[in-house]
């Protein structure tokens, strides 16, 4: 997929929660390996970004296109997939699929989960 080098990564998404009975009931969690890359984003790459979001744990991830990513969306109350990598879970905040014919892939931007989020 790229000329850099790949990593064993893991996307993890979740199917939407319901209300059952007045109580929450959270999605269920779905874990899918993939190979991908993982490099720290570049100050261009945080400027796409909305101001409260950047920072200095922000990656980003180019990962094959033939799986689909959702970023997360706070307007809507969409949370984002995640991307695990070592143990450390990341939210993909920033989605775009990149298919000229030559090297289709997506292009993530991850920012680090603090304690207790999801």
């Amino acid at each position: 997929m790229s000329l850099f080098r790949s990593t064993e990564l893991t996307k993890i998404s979740f199917t939407p929660g319901v209300l059952l009975k007045g109580r929450w009931s959270e999605g269920i969690e779905t874990r899918t390996e993939f190979s991908g890359t993982w490099q720290p984003a570049s100050g261009q790459d945080l400027q796409k970004l909305p101001e409260g979001k950047r920072n200095d744990e922000t990656f980003k991830c180019f990962a094959p296109i033939e799986i689909a990513f959702t970023a997360a969306d706070a307007d809507k109350g969409v949370s984002g997939d995640r991307i695990e990598k070592d143990g450390v879970r990341y939210e993909v905040i920033l989605a775009a699929p990149w298919n000229n014919g030559l090297l289709p892939h997506w292009e993530l931007l991850c920012k680090k989960e603090k304690e207790g989020e999801q």
